[in-house]
């Protein structure tokens, strides 16, 4: 099971994609992930063992992925300058959207590889 809290809610923007062939939770031990956005704004991340992280740092923020043995992976993005949604190609069916106070869900299936997916999009406090 995936965790995930905001220090201080005042993130620009999270991203969050997670493209997994099937929904089964295992019992596993966890990991425990902290991604420093700015200065005084963190994600806290809680992460079940077996992943492989990268980040990418840029003048506008930063994308972590953690990528999964079973190829499912967590796309986490802090910055600006990003056209929202991020998945609009005609490959990602959208099954359901929520756009609720402070954040927009989506998530659908990928036509081509049938992988679930879902995208968060977490709005800033200062908006």
């Amino acid at each position: 099971m995936t965790m995930i809290s905001l220090v201080n809610n005042l993130l620009p923007l999270i991203f969050l994609f997670n493209c997994s062939s099937s929904s089964i939770l295992v019992n596993r031990s966890l990991n425990l992930e902290i991604i420093q956005c700015s200065p005084n704004r963190t994600v806290t991340i809680e992460l079940s063992n077996g992943y492989s992280k990268k980040t990418v740092s840029y003048e506008e923020g930063i994308i972590e992925t953690f990528t999964f043995s079973d190829s499912s992976c967590i796309f986490i993005f802090c910055g600006r300058m990003q056209t929202l949604p991020i998945l609009i190609k005609d490959k990602y069916q959208v099954v359901e959207t929520k756009d609720e106070t402070g954040v927009m869900s989506r998530s659908g299936a990928n036509l081509e590889t049938s992988k679930l997916w879902r995208e968060d999009n977490y709005k800033s406090v200062l908006q």
